[in-house]
């Protein structure tokens, strides 16, 4: 048993006046003797022991009154008996990923979440602290009454967010309350996606409320790409949807309808488009509205200038010569610009596609070309393996022989693609370099068909200063941006500042301008993750296996959710249960202090 406000013990002093009181009466005094009262003291002497057991009584009582009044008032809370709930740290999780947008037969999934979670604070108490989470992020601490308002509040966001990780997290705020009793309450609309992992919750019980009716068939614009970011004008859109059936499409390019169509299931196209003015445009693909609106529109970004104007140096070596010539035949880059692709050895100055040299004796001068051009970076010893590559859309790519780039000074770069563990192509201000000769017998990347692509992209992102470079991502993920970008901005919305490499984007979805002192240096892409758009359910057999420390309790929103999310305290108050036993003390004594009746008294 423990007490929630235990000064109040100090008042079970006053206990001690009963006995006082009573050990007051057995003093003897001086005694008298008078003939009128022979008949009195003979009463007394034939009901002493009456008198006594009646005295004891009364002092036992009045006892036993005062300790309950002090207890009483101590609010004590224990293992047994009692009514109500002990006061408890409550955090109620509530789902609020795009797919609870969704309507279904009983209305909108959010609102059915909604409602849930009033009906558990209609139960609680103004002891109780409260905290609800939601998947954007959100925290509101507080009574009863914050929480509804938060609840309230809370709206379908653009992405999934993560609800395994706020089911931990409320977990982690609810075991360090002093409070002795905690509970986690999760209102999901029970999406198979979003339990990819198993929450580790410790001892903290956990209650998931679950919806309980089929979700809605859906369609979902799945892709939406520009291919290349930098248009010259003219680019391809690819895009895909998901559906099981035919879905009709609309592709725009700022106010500009670029095609119509109608894709079968699971459809894919490819447009041609062309851009009608110069600069940043934003796109949108668009489908038929149905039940879940928030992946029926998704978004791109294009840069409409003229072509990268590039040369190409002698000590370049075929694959390269040919990959650009190929790219300039078709419009994509244009000859004899400032941009160097160019053997290391032969590098002079920024901006320059480097990369490391064919001949091995040539990695001294390439690497004091480096640093006279201002490159904090140099090739390290020759490494023959066959290691693959990871990152900058190169998985896959093998690399036969490779120089580990080894960073010289504390310039900020990208590492783009990493092989053997070490950086293999690295960017900067300026500056791209790779780790091995652009030839098959280093790598198999100049003769894979990804290469012409993947040139034209790195130049556009990484070595243009007027634009090209696209980030695409989901909502609340960690984006690595690019060198000196300071802020992401959208219109109408308040600016988010950055600081460092890495900012988390956006809850919303939509085209996002990362500035670099107030002047656009690329565009982020927000969209959902196209699981969301998978509305199958979880059992709710595996809904509870996904919850490890604890045993979960399962329930549908009609299940008696406010009684469950309160009872998994072993503990209780048992001020009620004080109360009515003082009642029946007090009863007692006033039964038991009544003078006898007339008939009963002795006569005098």
């Amino acid at each position: 048993m423990s007490f929630l406000a235990p000064l109040w013990l100090a008042l079970g002093a006053a206990a001690a006046i009963p006995i006082v009181l009573h050990l007051l009466r057995l003093r003897r005094g001086e005694r008298v003797e008078f003939p009128a009262i022979r008949y009195l003291l003979r009463a007394e002497r034939e009901h002493r022991r009456e008198l006594r057991l009646r005295n004891l009584a009364l002092m036992v009582l009045r006892v036993a009154i005062v300790a309950a009044l002090a207890m009483a008032a101590a609010r004590p809370i224990g293992p047994l008996g009692g009514s109500g709930h002990a006061p408890t740290a409550l955090a109620i999780v509530l789902d609020n990923s795009m797919s609870t947008g969704a309507a279904r037969a009983g209305g909108v999934a959010l609102e059915s979440l909604r409602n849930a979670g009033k009906s558990v604070l209609d139960a609680a108490t103004p002891a109780d602290r409260v905290w609800v989470l939601t998947l954007d992020g959100r925290v509101t601490a507080g009574d009863a009454n914050a929480a509804r308002d938060a609840i309230a509040r809370a709206e379908p966001m653009g992405g999934a967010g993560d609800l395994v990780g706020t089911i931990e997290r409320a977990a982690s705020m609810t075991r360090a309350s002093a409070f002795g009793s905690a509970a986690v309450v999760v209102l999901t609309d029970g999406q198979a996606s979003e339990w990819s992992r198993a929450a580790r919750v410790g001892d903290v019980p956990v209650t998931i409320v679950s919806l309980t009716d089929a979700p809605p068939r859906n369609r979902a614009v799945r892709d939406a790409r520009a291919t290349p970011a930098r248009w010259a004008p003219r680019g391809t859109l690819e895009v895909a949807v998901t559906s099981t059936d035919s879905a009709d499409v609309r592709i725009a390019l700022d106010d500009k309808t670029l095609a119509r169509t109608t894709l079968g299931p699971d459809g894919t196209i490819s447009v041609r488009g062309a851009a009608d003015k110069r600069g940043w445009l934003v796109g949108r693909v668009e489908l038929a509205p149905d039940e879940l609106r928030g992946d029926d529109v998704r978004h791109f970004a294009v840069f409409a200038g003229d072509a990268p104007a590039v040369r190409v140096d002698a000590s370049a070596g075929p694959f390269a010569r040919g990959a650009v010539e190929t790219l300039a035949d078709g419009g994509r880059l244009e000859l004899g610009g400032t941009i160097a692709i160019v053997s290391a050895e032969a590098a002079s100055k920024k901006p320059m596609f480097a990369f490391a040299p064919a001949d091995p004796v040539k990695i001294g001068a390439a690497n004091r070309a480096l640093a006279a051009a201002g490159v904090p970076w140099k090739f390290g010893d020759l490494v023959r393996d066959e290691g693959g590559v990871h990152g900058g859309d190169l998985d896959g790519v093998h690399v036969h022989k490779r120089y580990p780039l080894i960073a010289t000074g504390a310039g900020s770069t990208d590492t783009i693609a990493a092989a053997g563990g070490t950086p293999w192509i690295v960017a900067g201000d300026g500056f791209l370099l790779v780790g091995s000769p652009l030839s098959p017998d280093a790598t198999d990347l100049p003769v894979s068909a990804r290469f012409l692509p993947w040139v034209e992209s790195v130049i556009a992102r990484y070595l243009l200063t007027d634009g090209g470079r696209v980030i695409e991502t989901t909502p609340l993920a960690d984006v690595s941006v690019p060198l000196g970008v300071d802020e992401i901005a959208a219109p109408g919305q308040p600016s988010i500042p950055v600081h460092g490499r890495t900012v988390q984007a956006p809850v919303r979805d939509g085209v996002y301008w990362m500035q670099r002192g107030g002047a656009i240096a690329g565009a982020l892409v927000v969209n959902p993750e196209p699981s969301e758009s998978q509305l199958a359910p979880i059992d709710r057999a595996s809904i509870a296996g996904r919850i490890t420390g604890t045993r979960a309790r399962v329930l549908a929103p009609t299940d008696g959710v406010a009684k469950a999310a309160f009872a998994t305290s072993a503990r209780r108050p048992l001020v009620g249960t004080l109360l009515v036993l003082l009642a029946i003390l007090i009863l007692v004594e006033s039964l038991v202090s009544r003078e006898p009746r007339s008939s009963e008294r002795s006569p005098a």
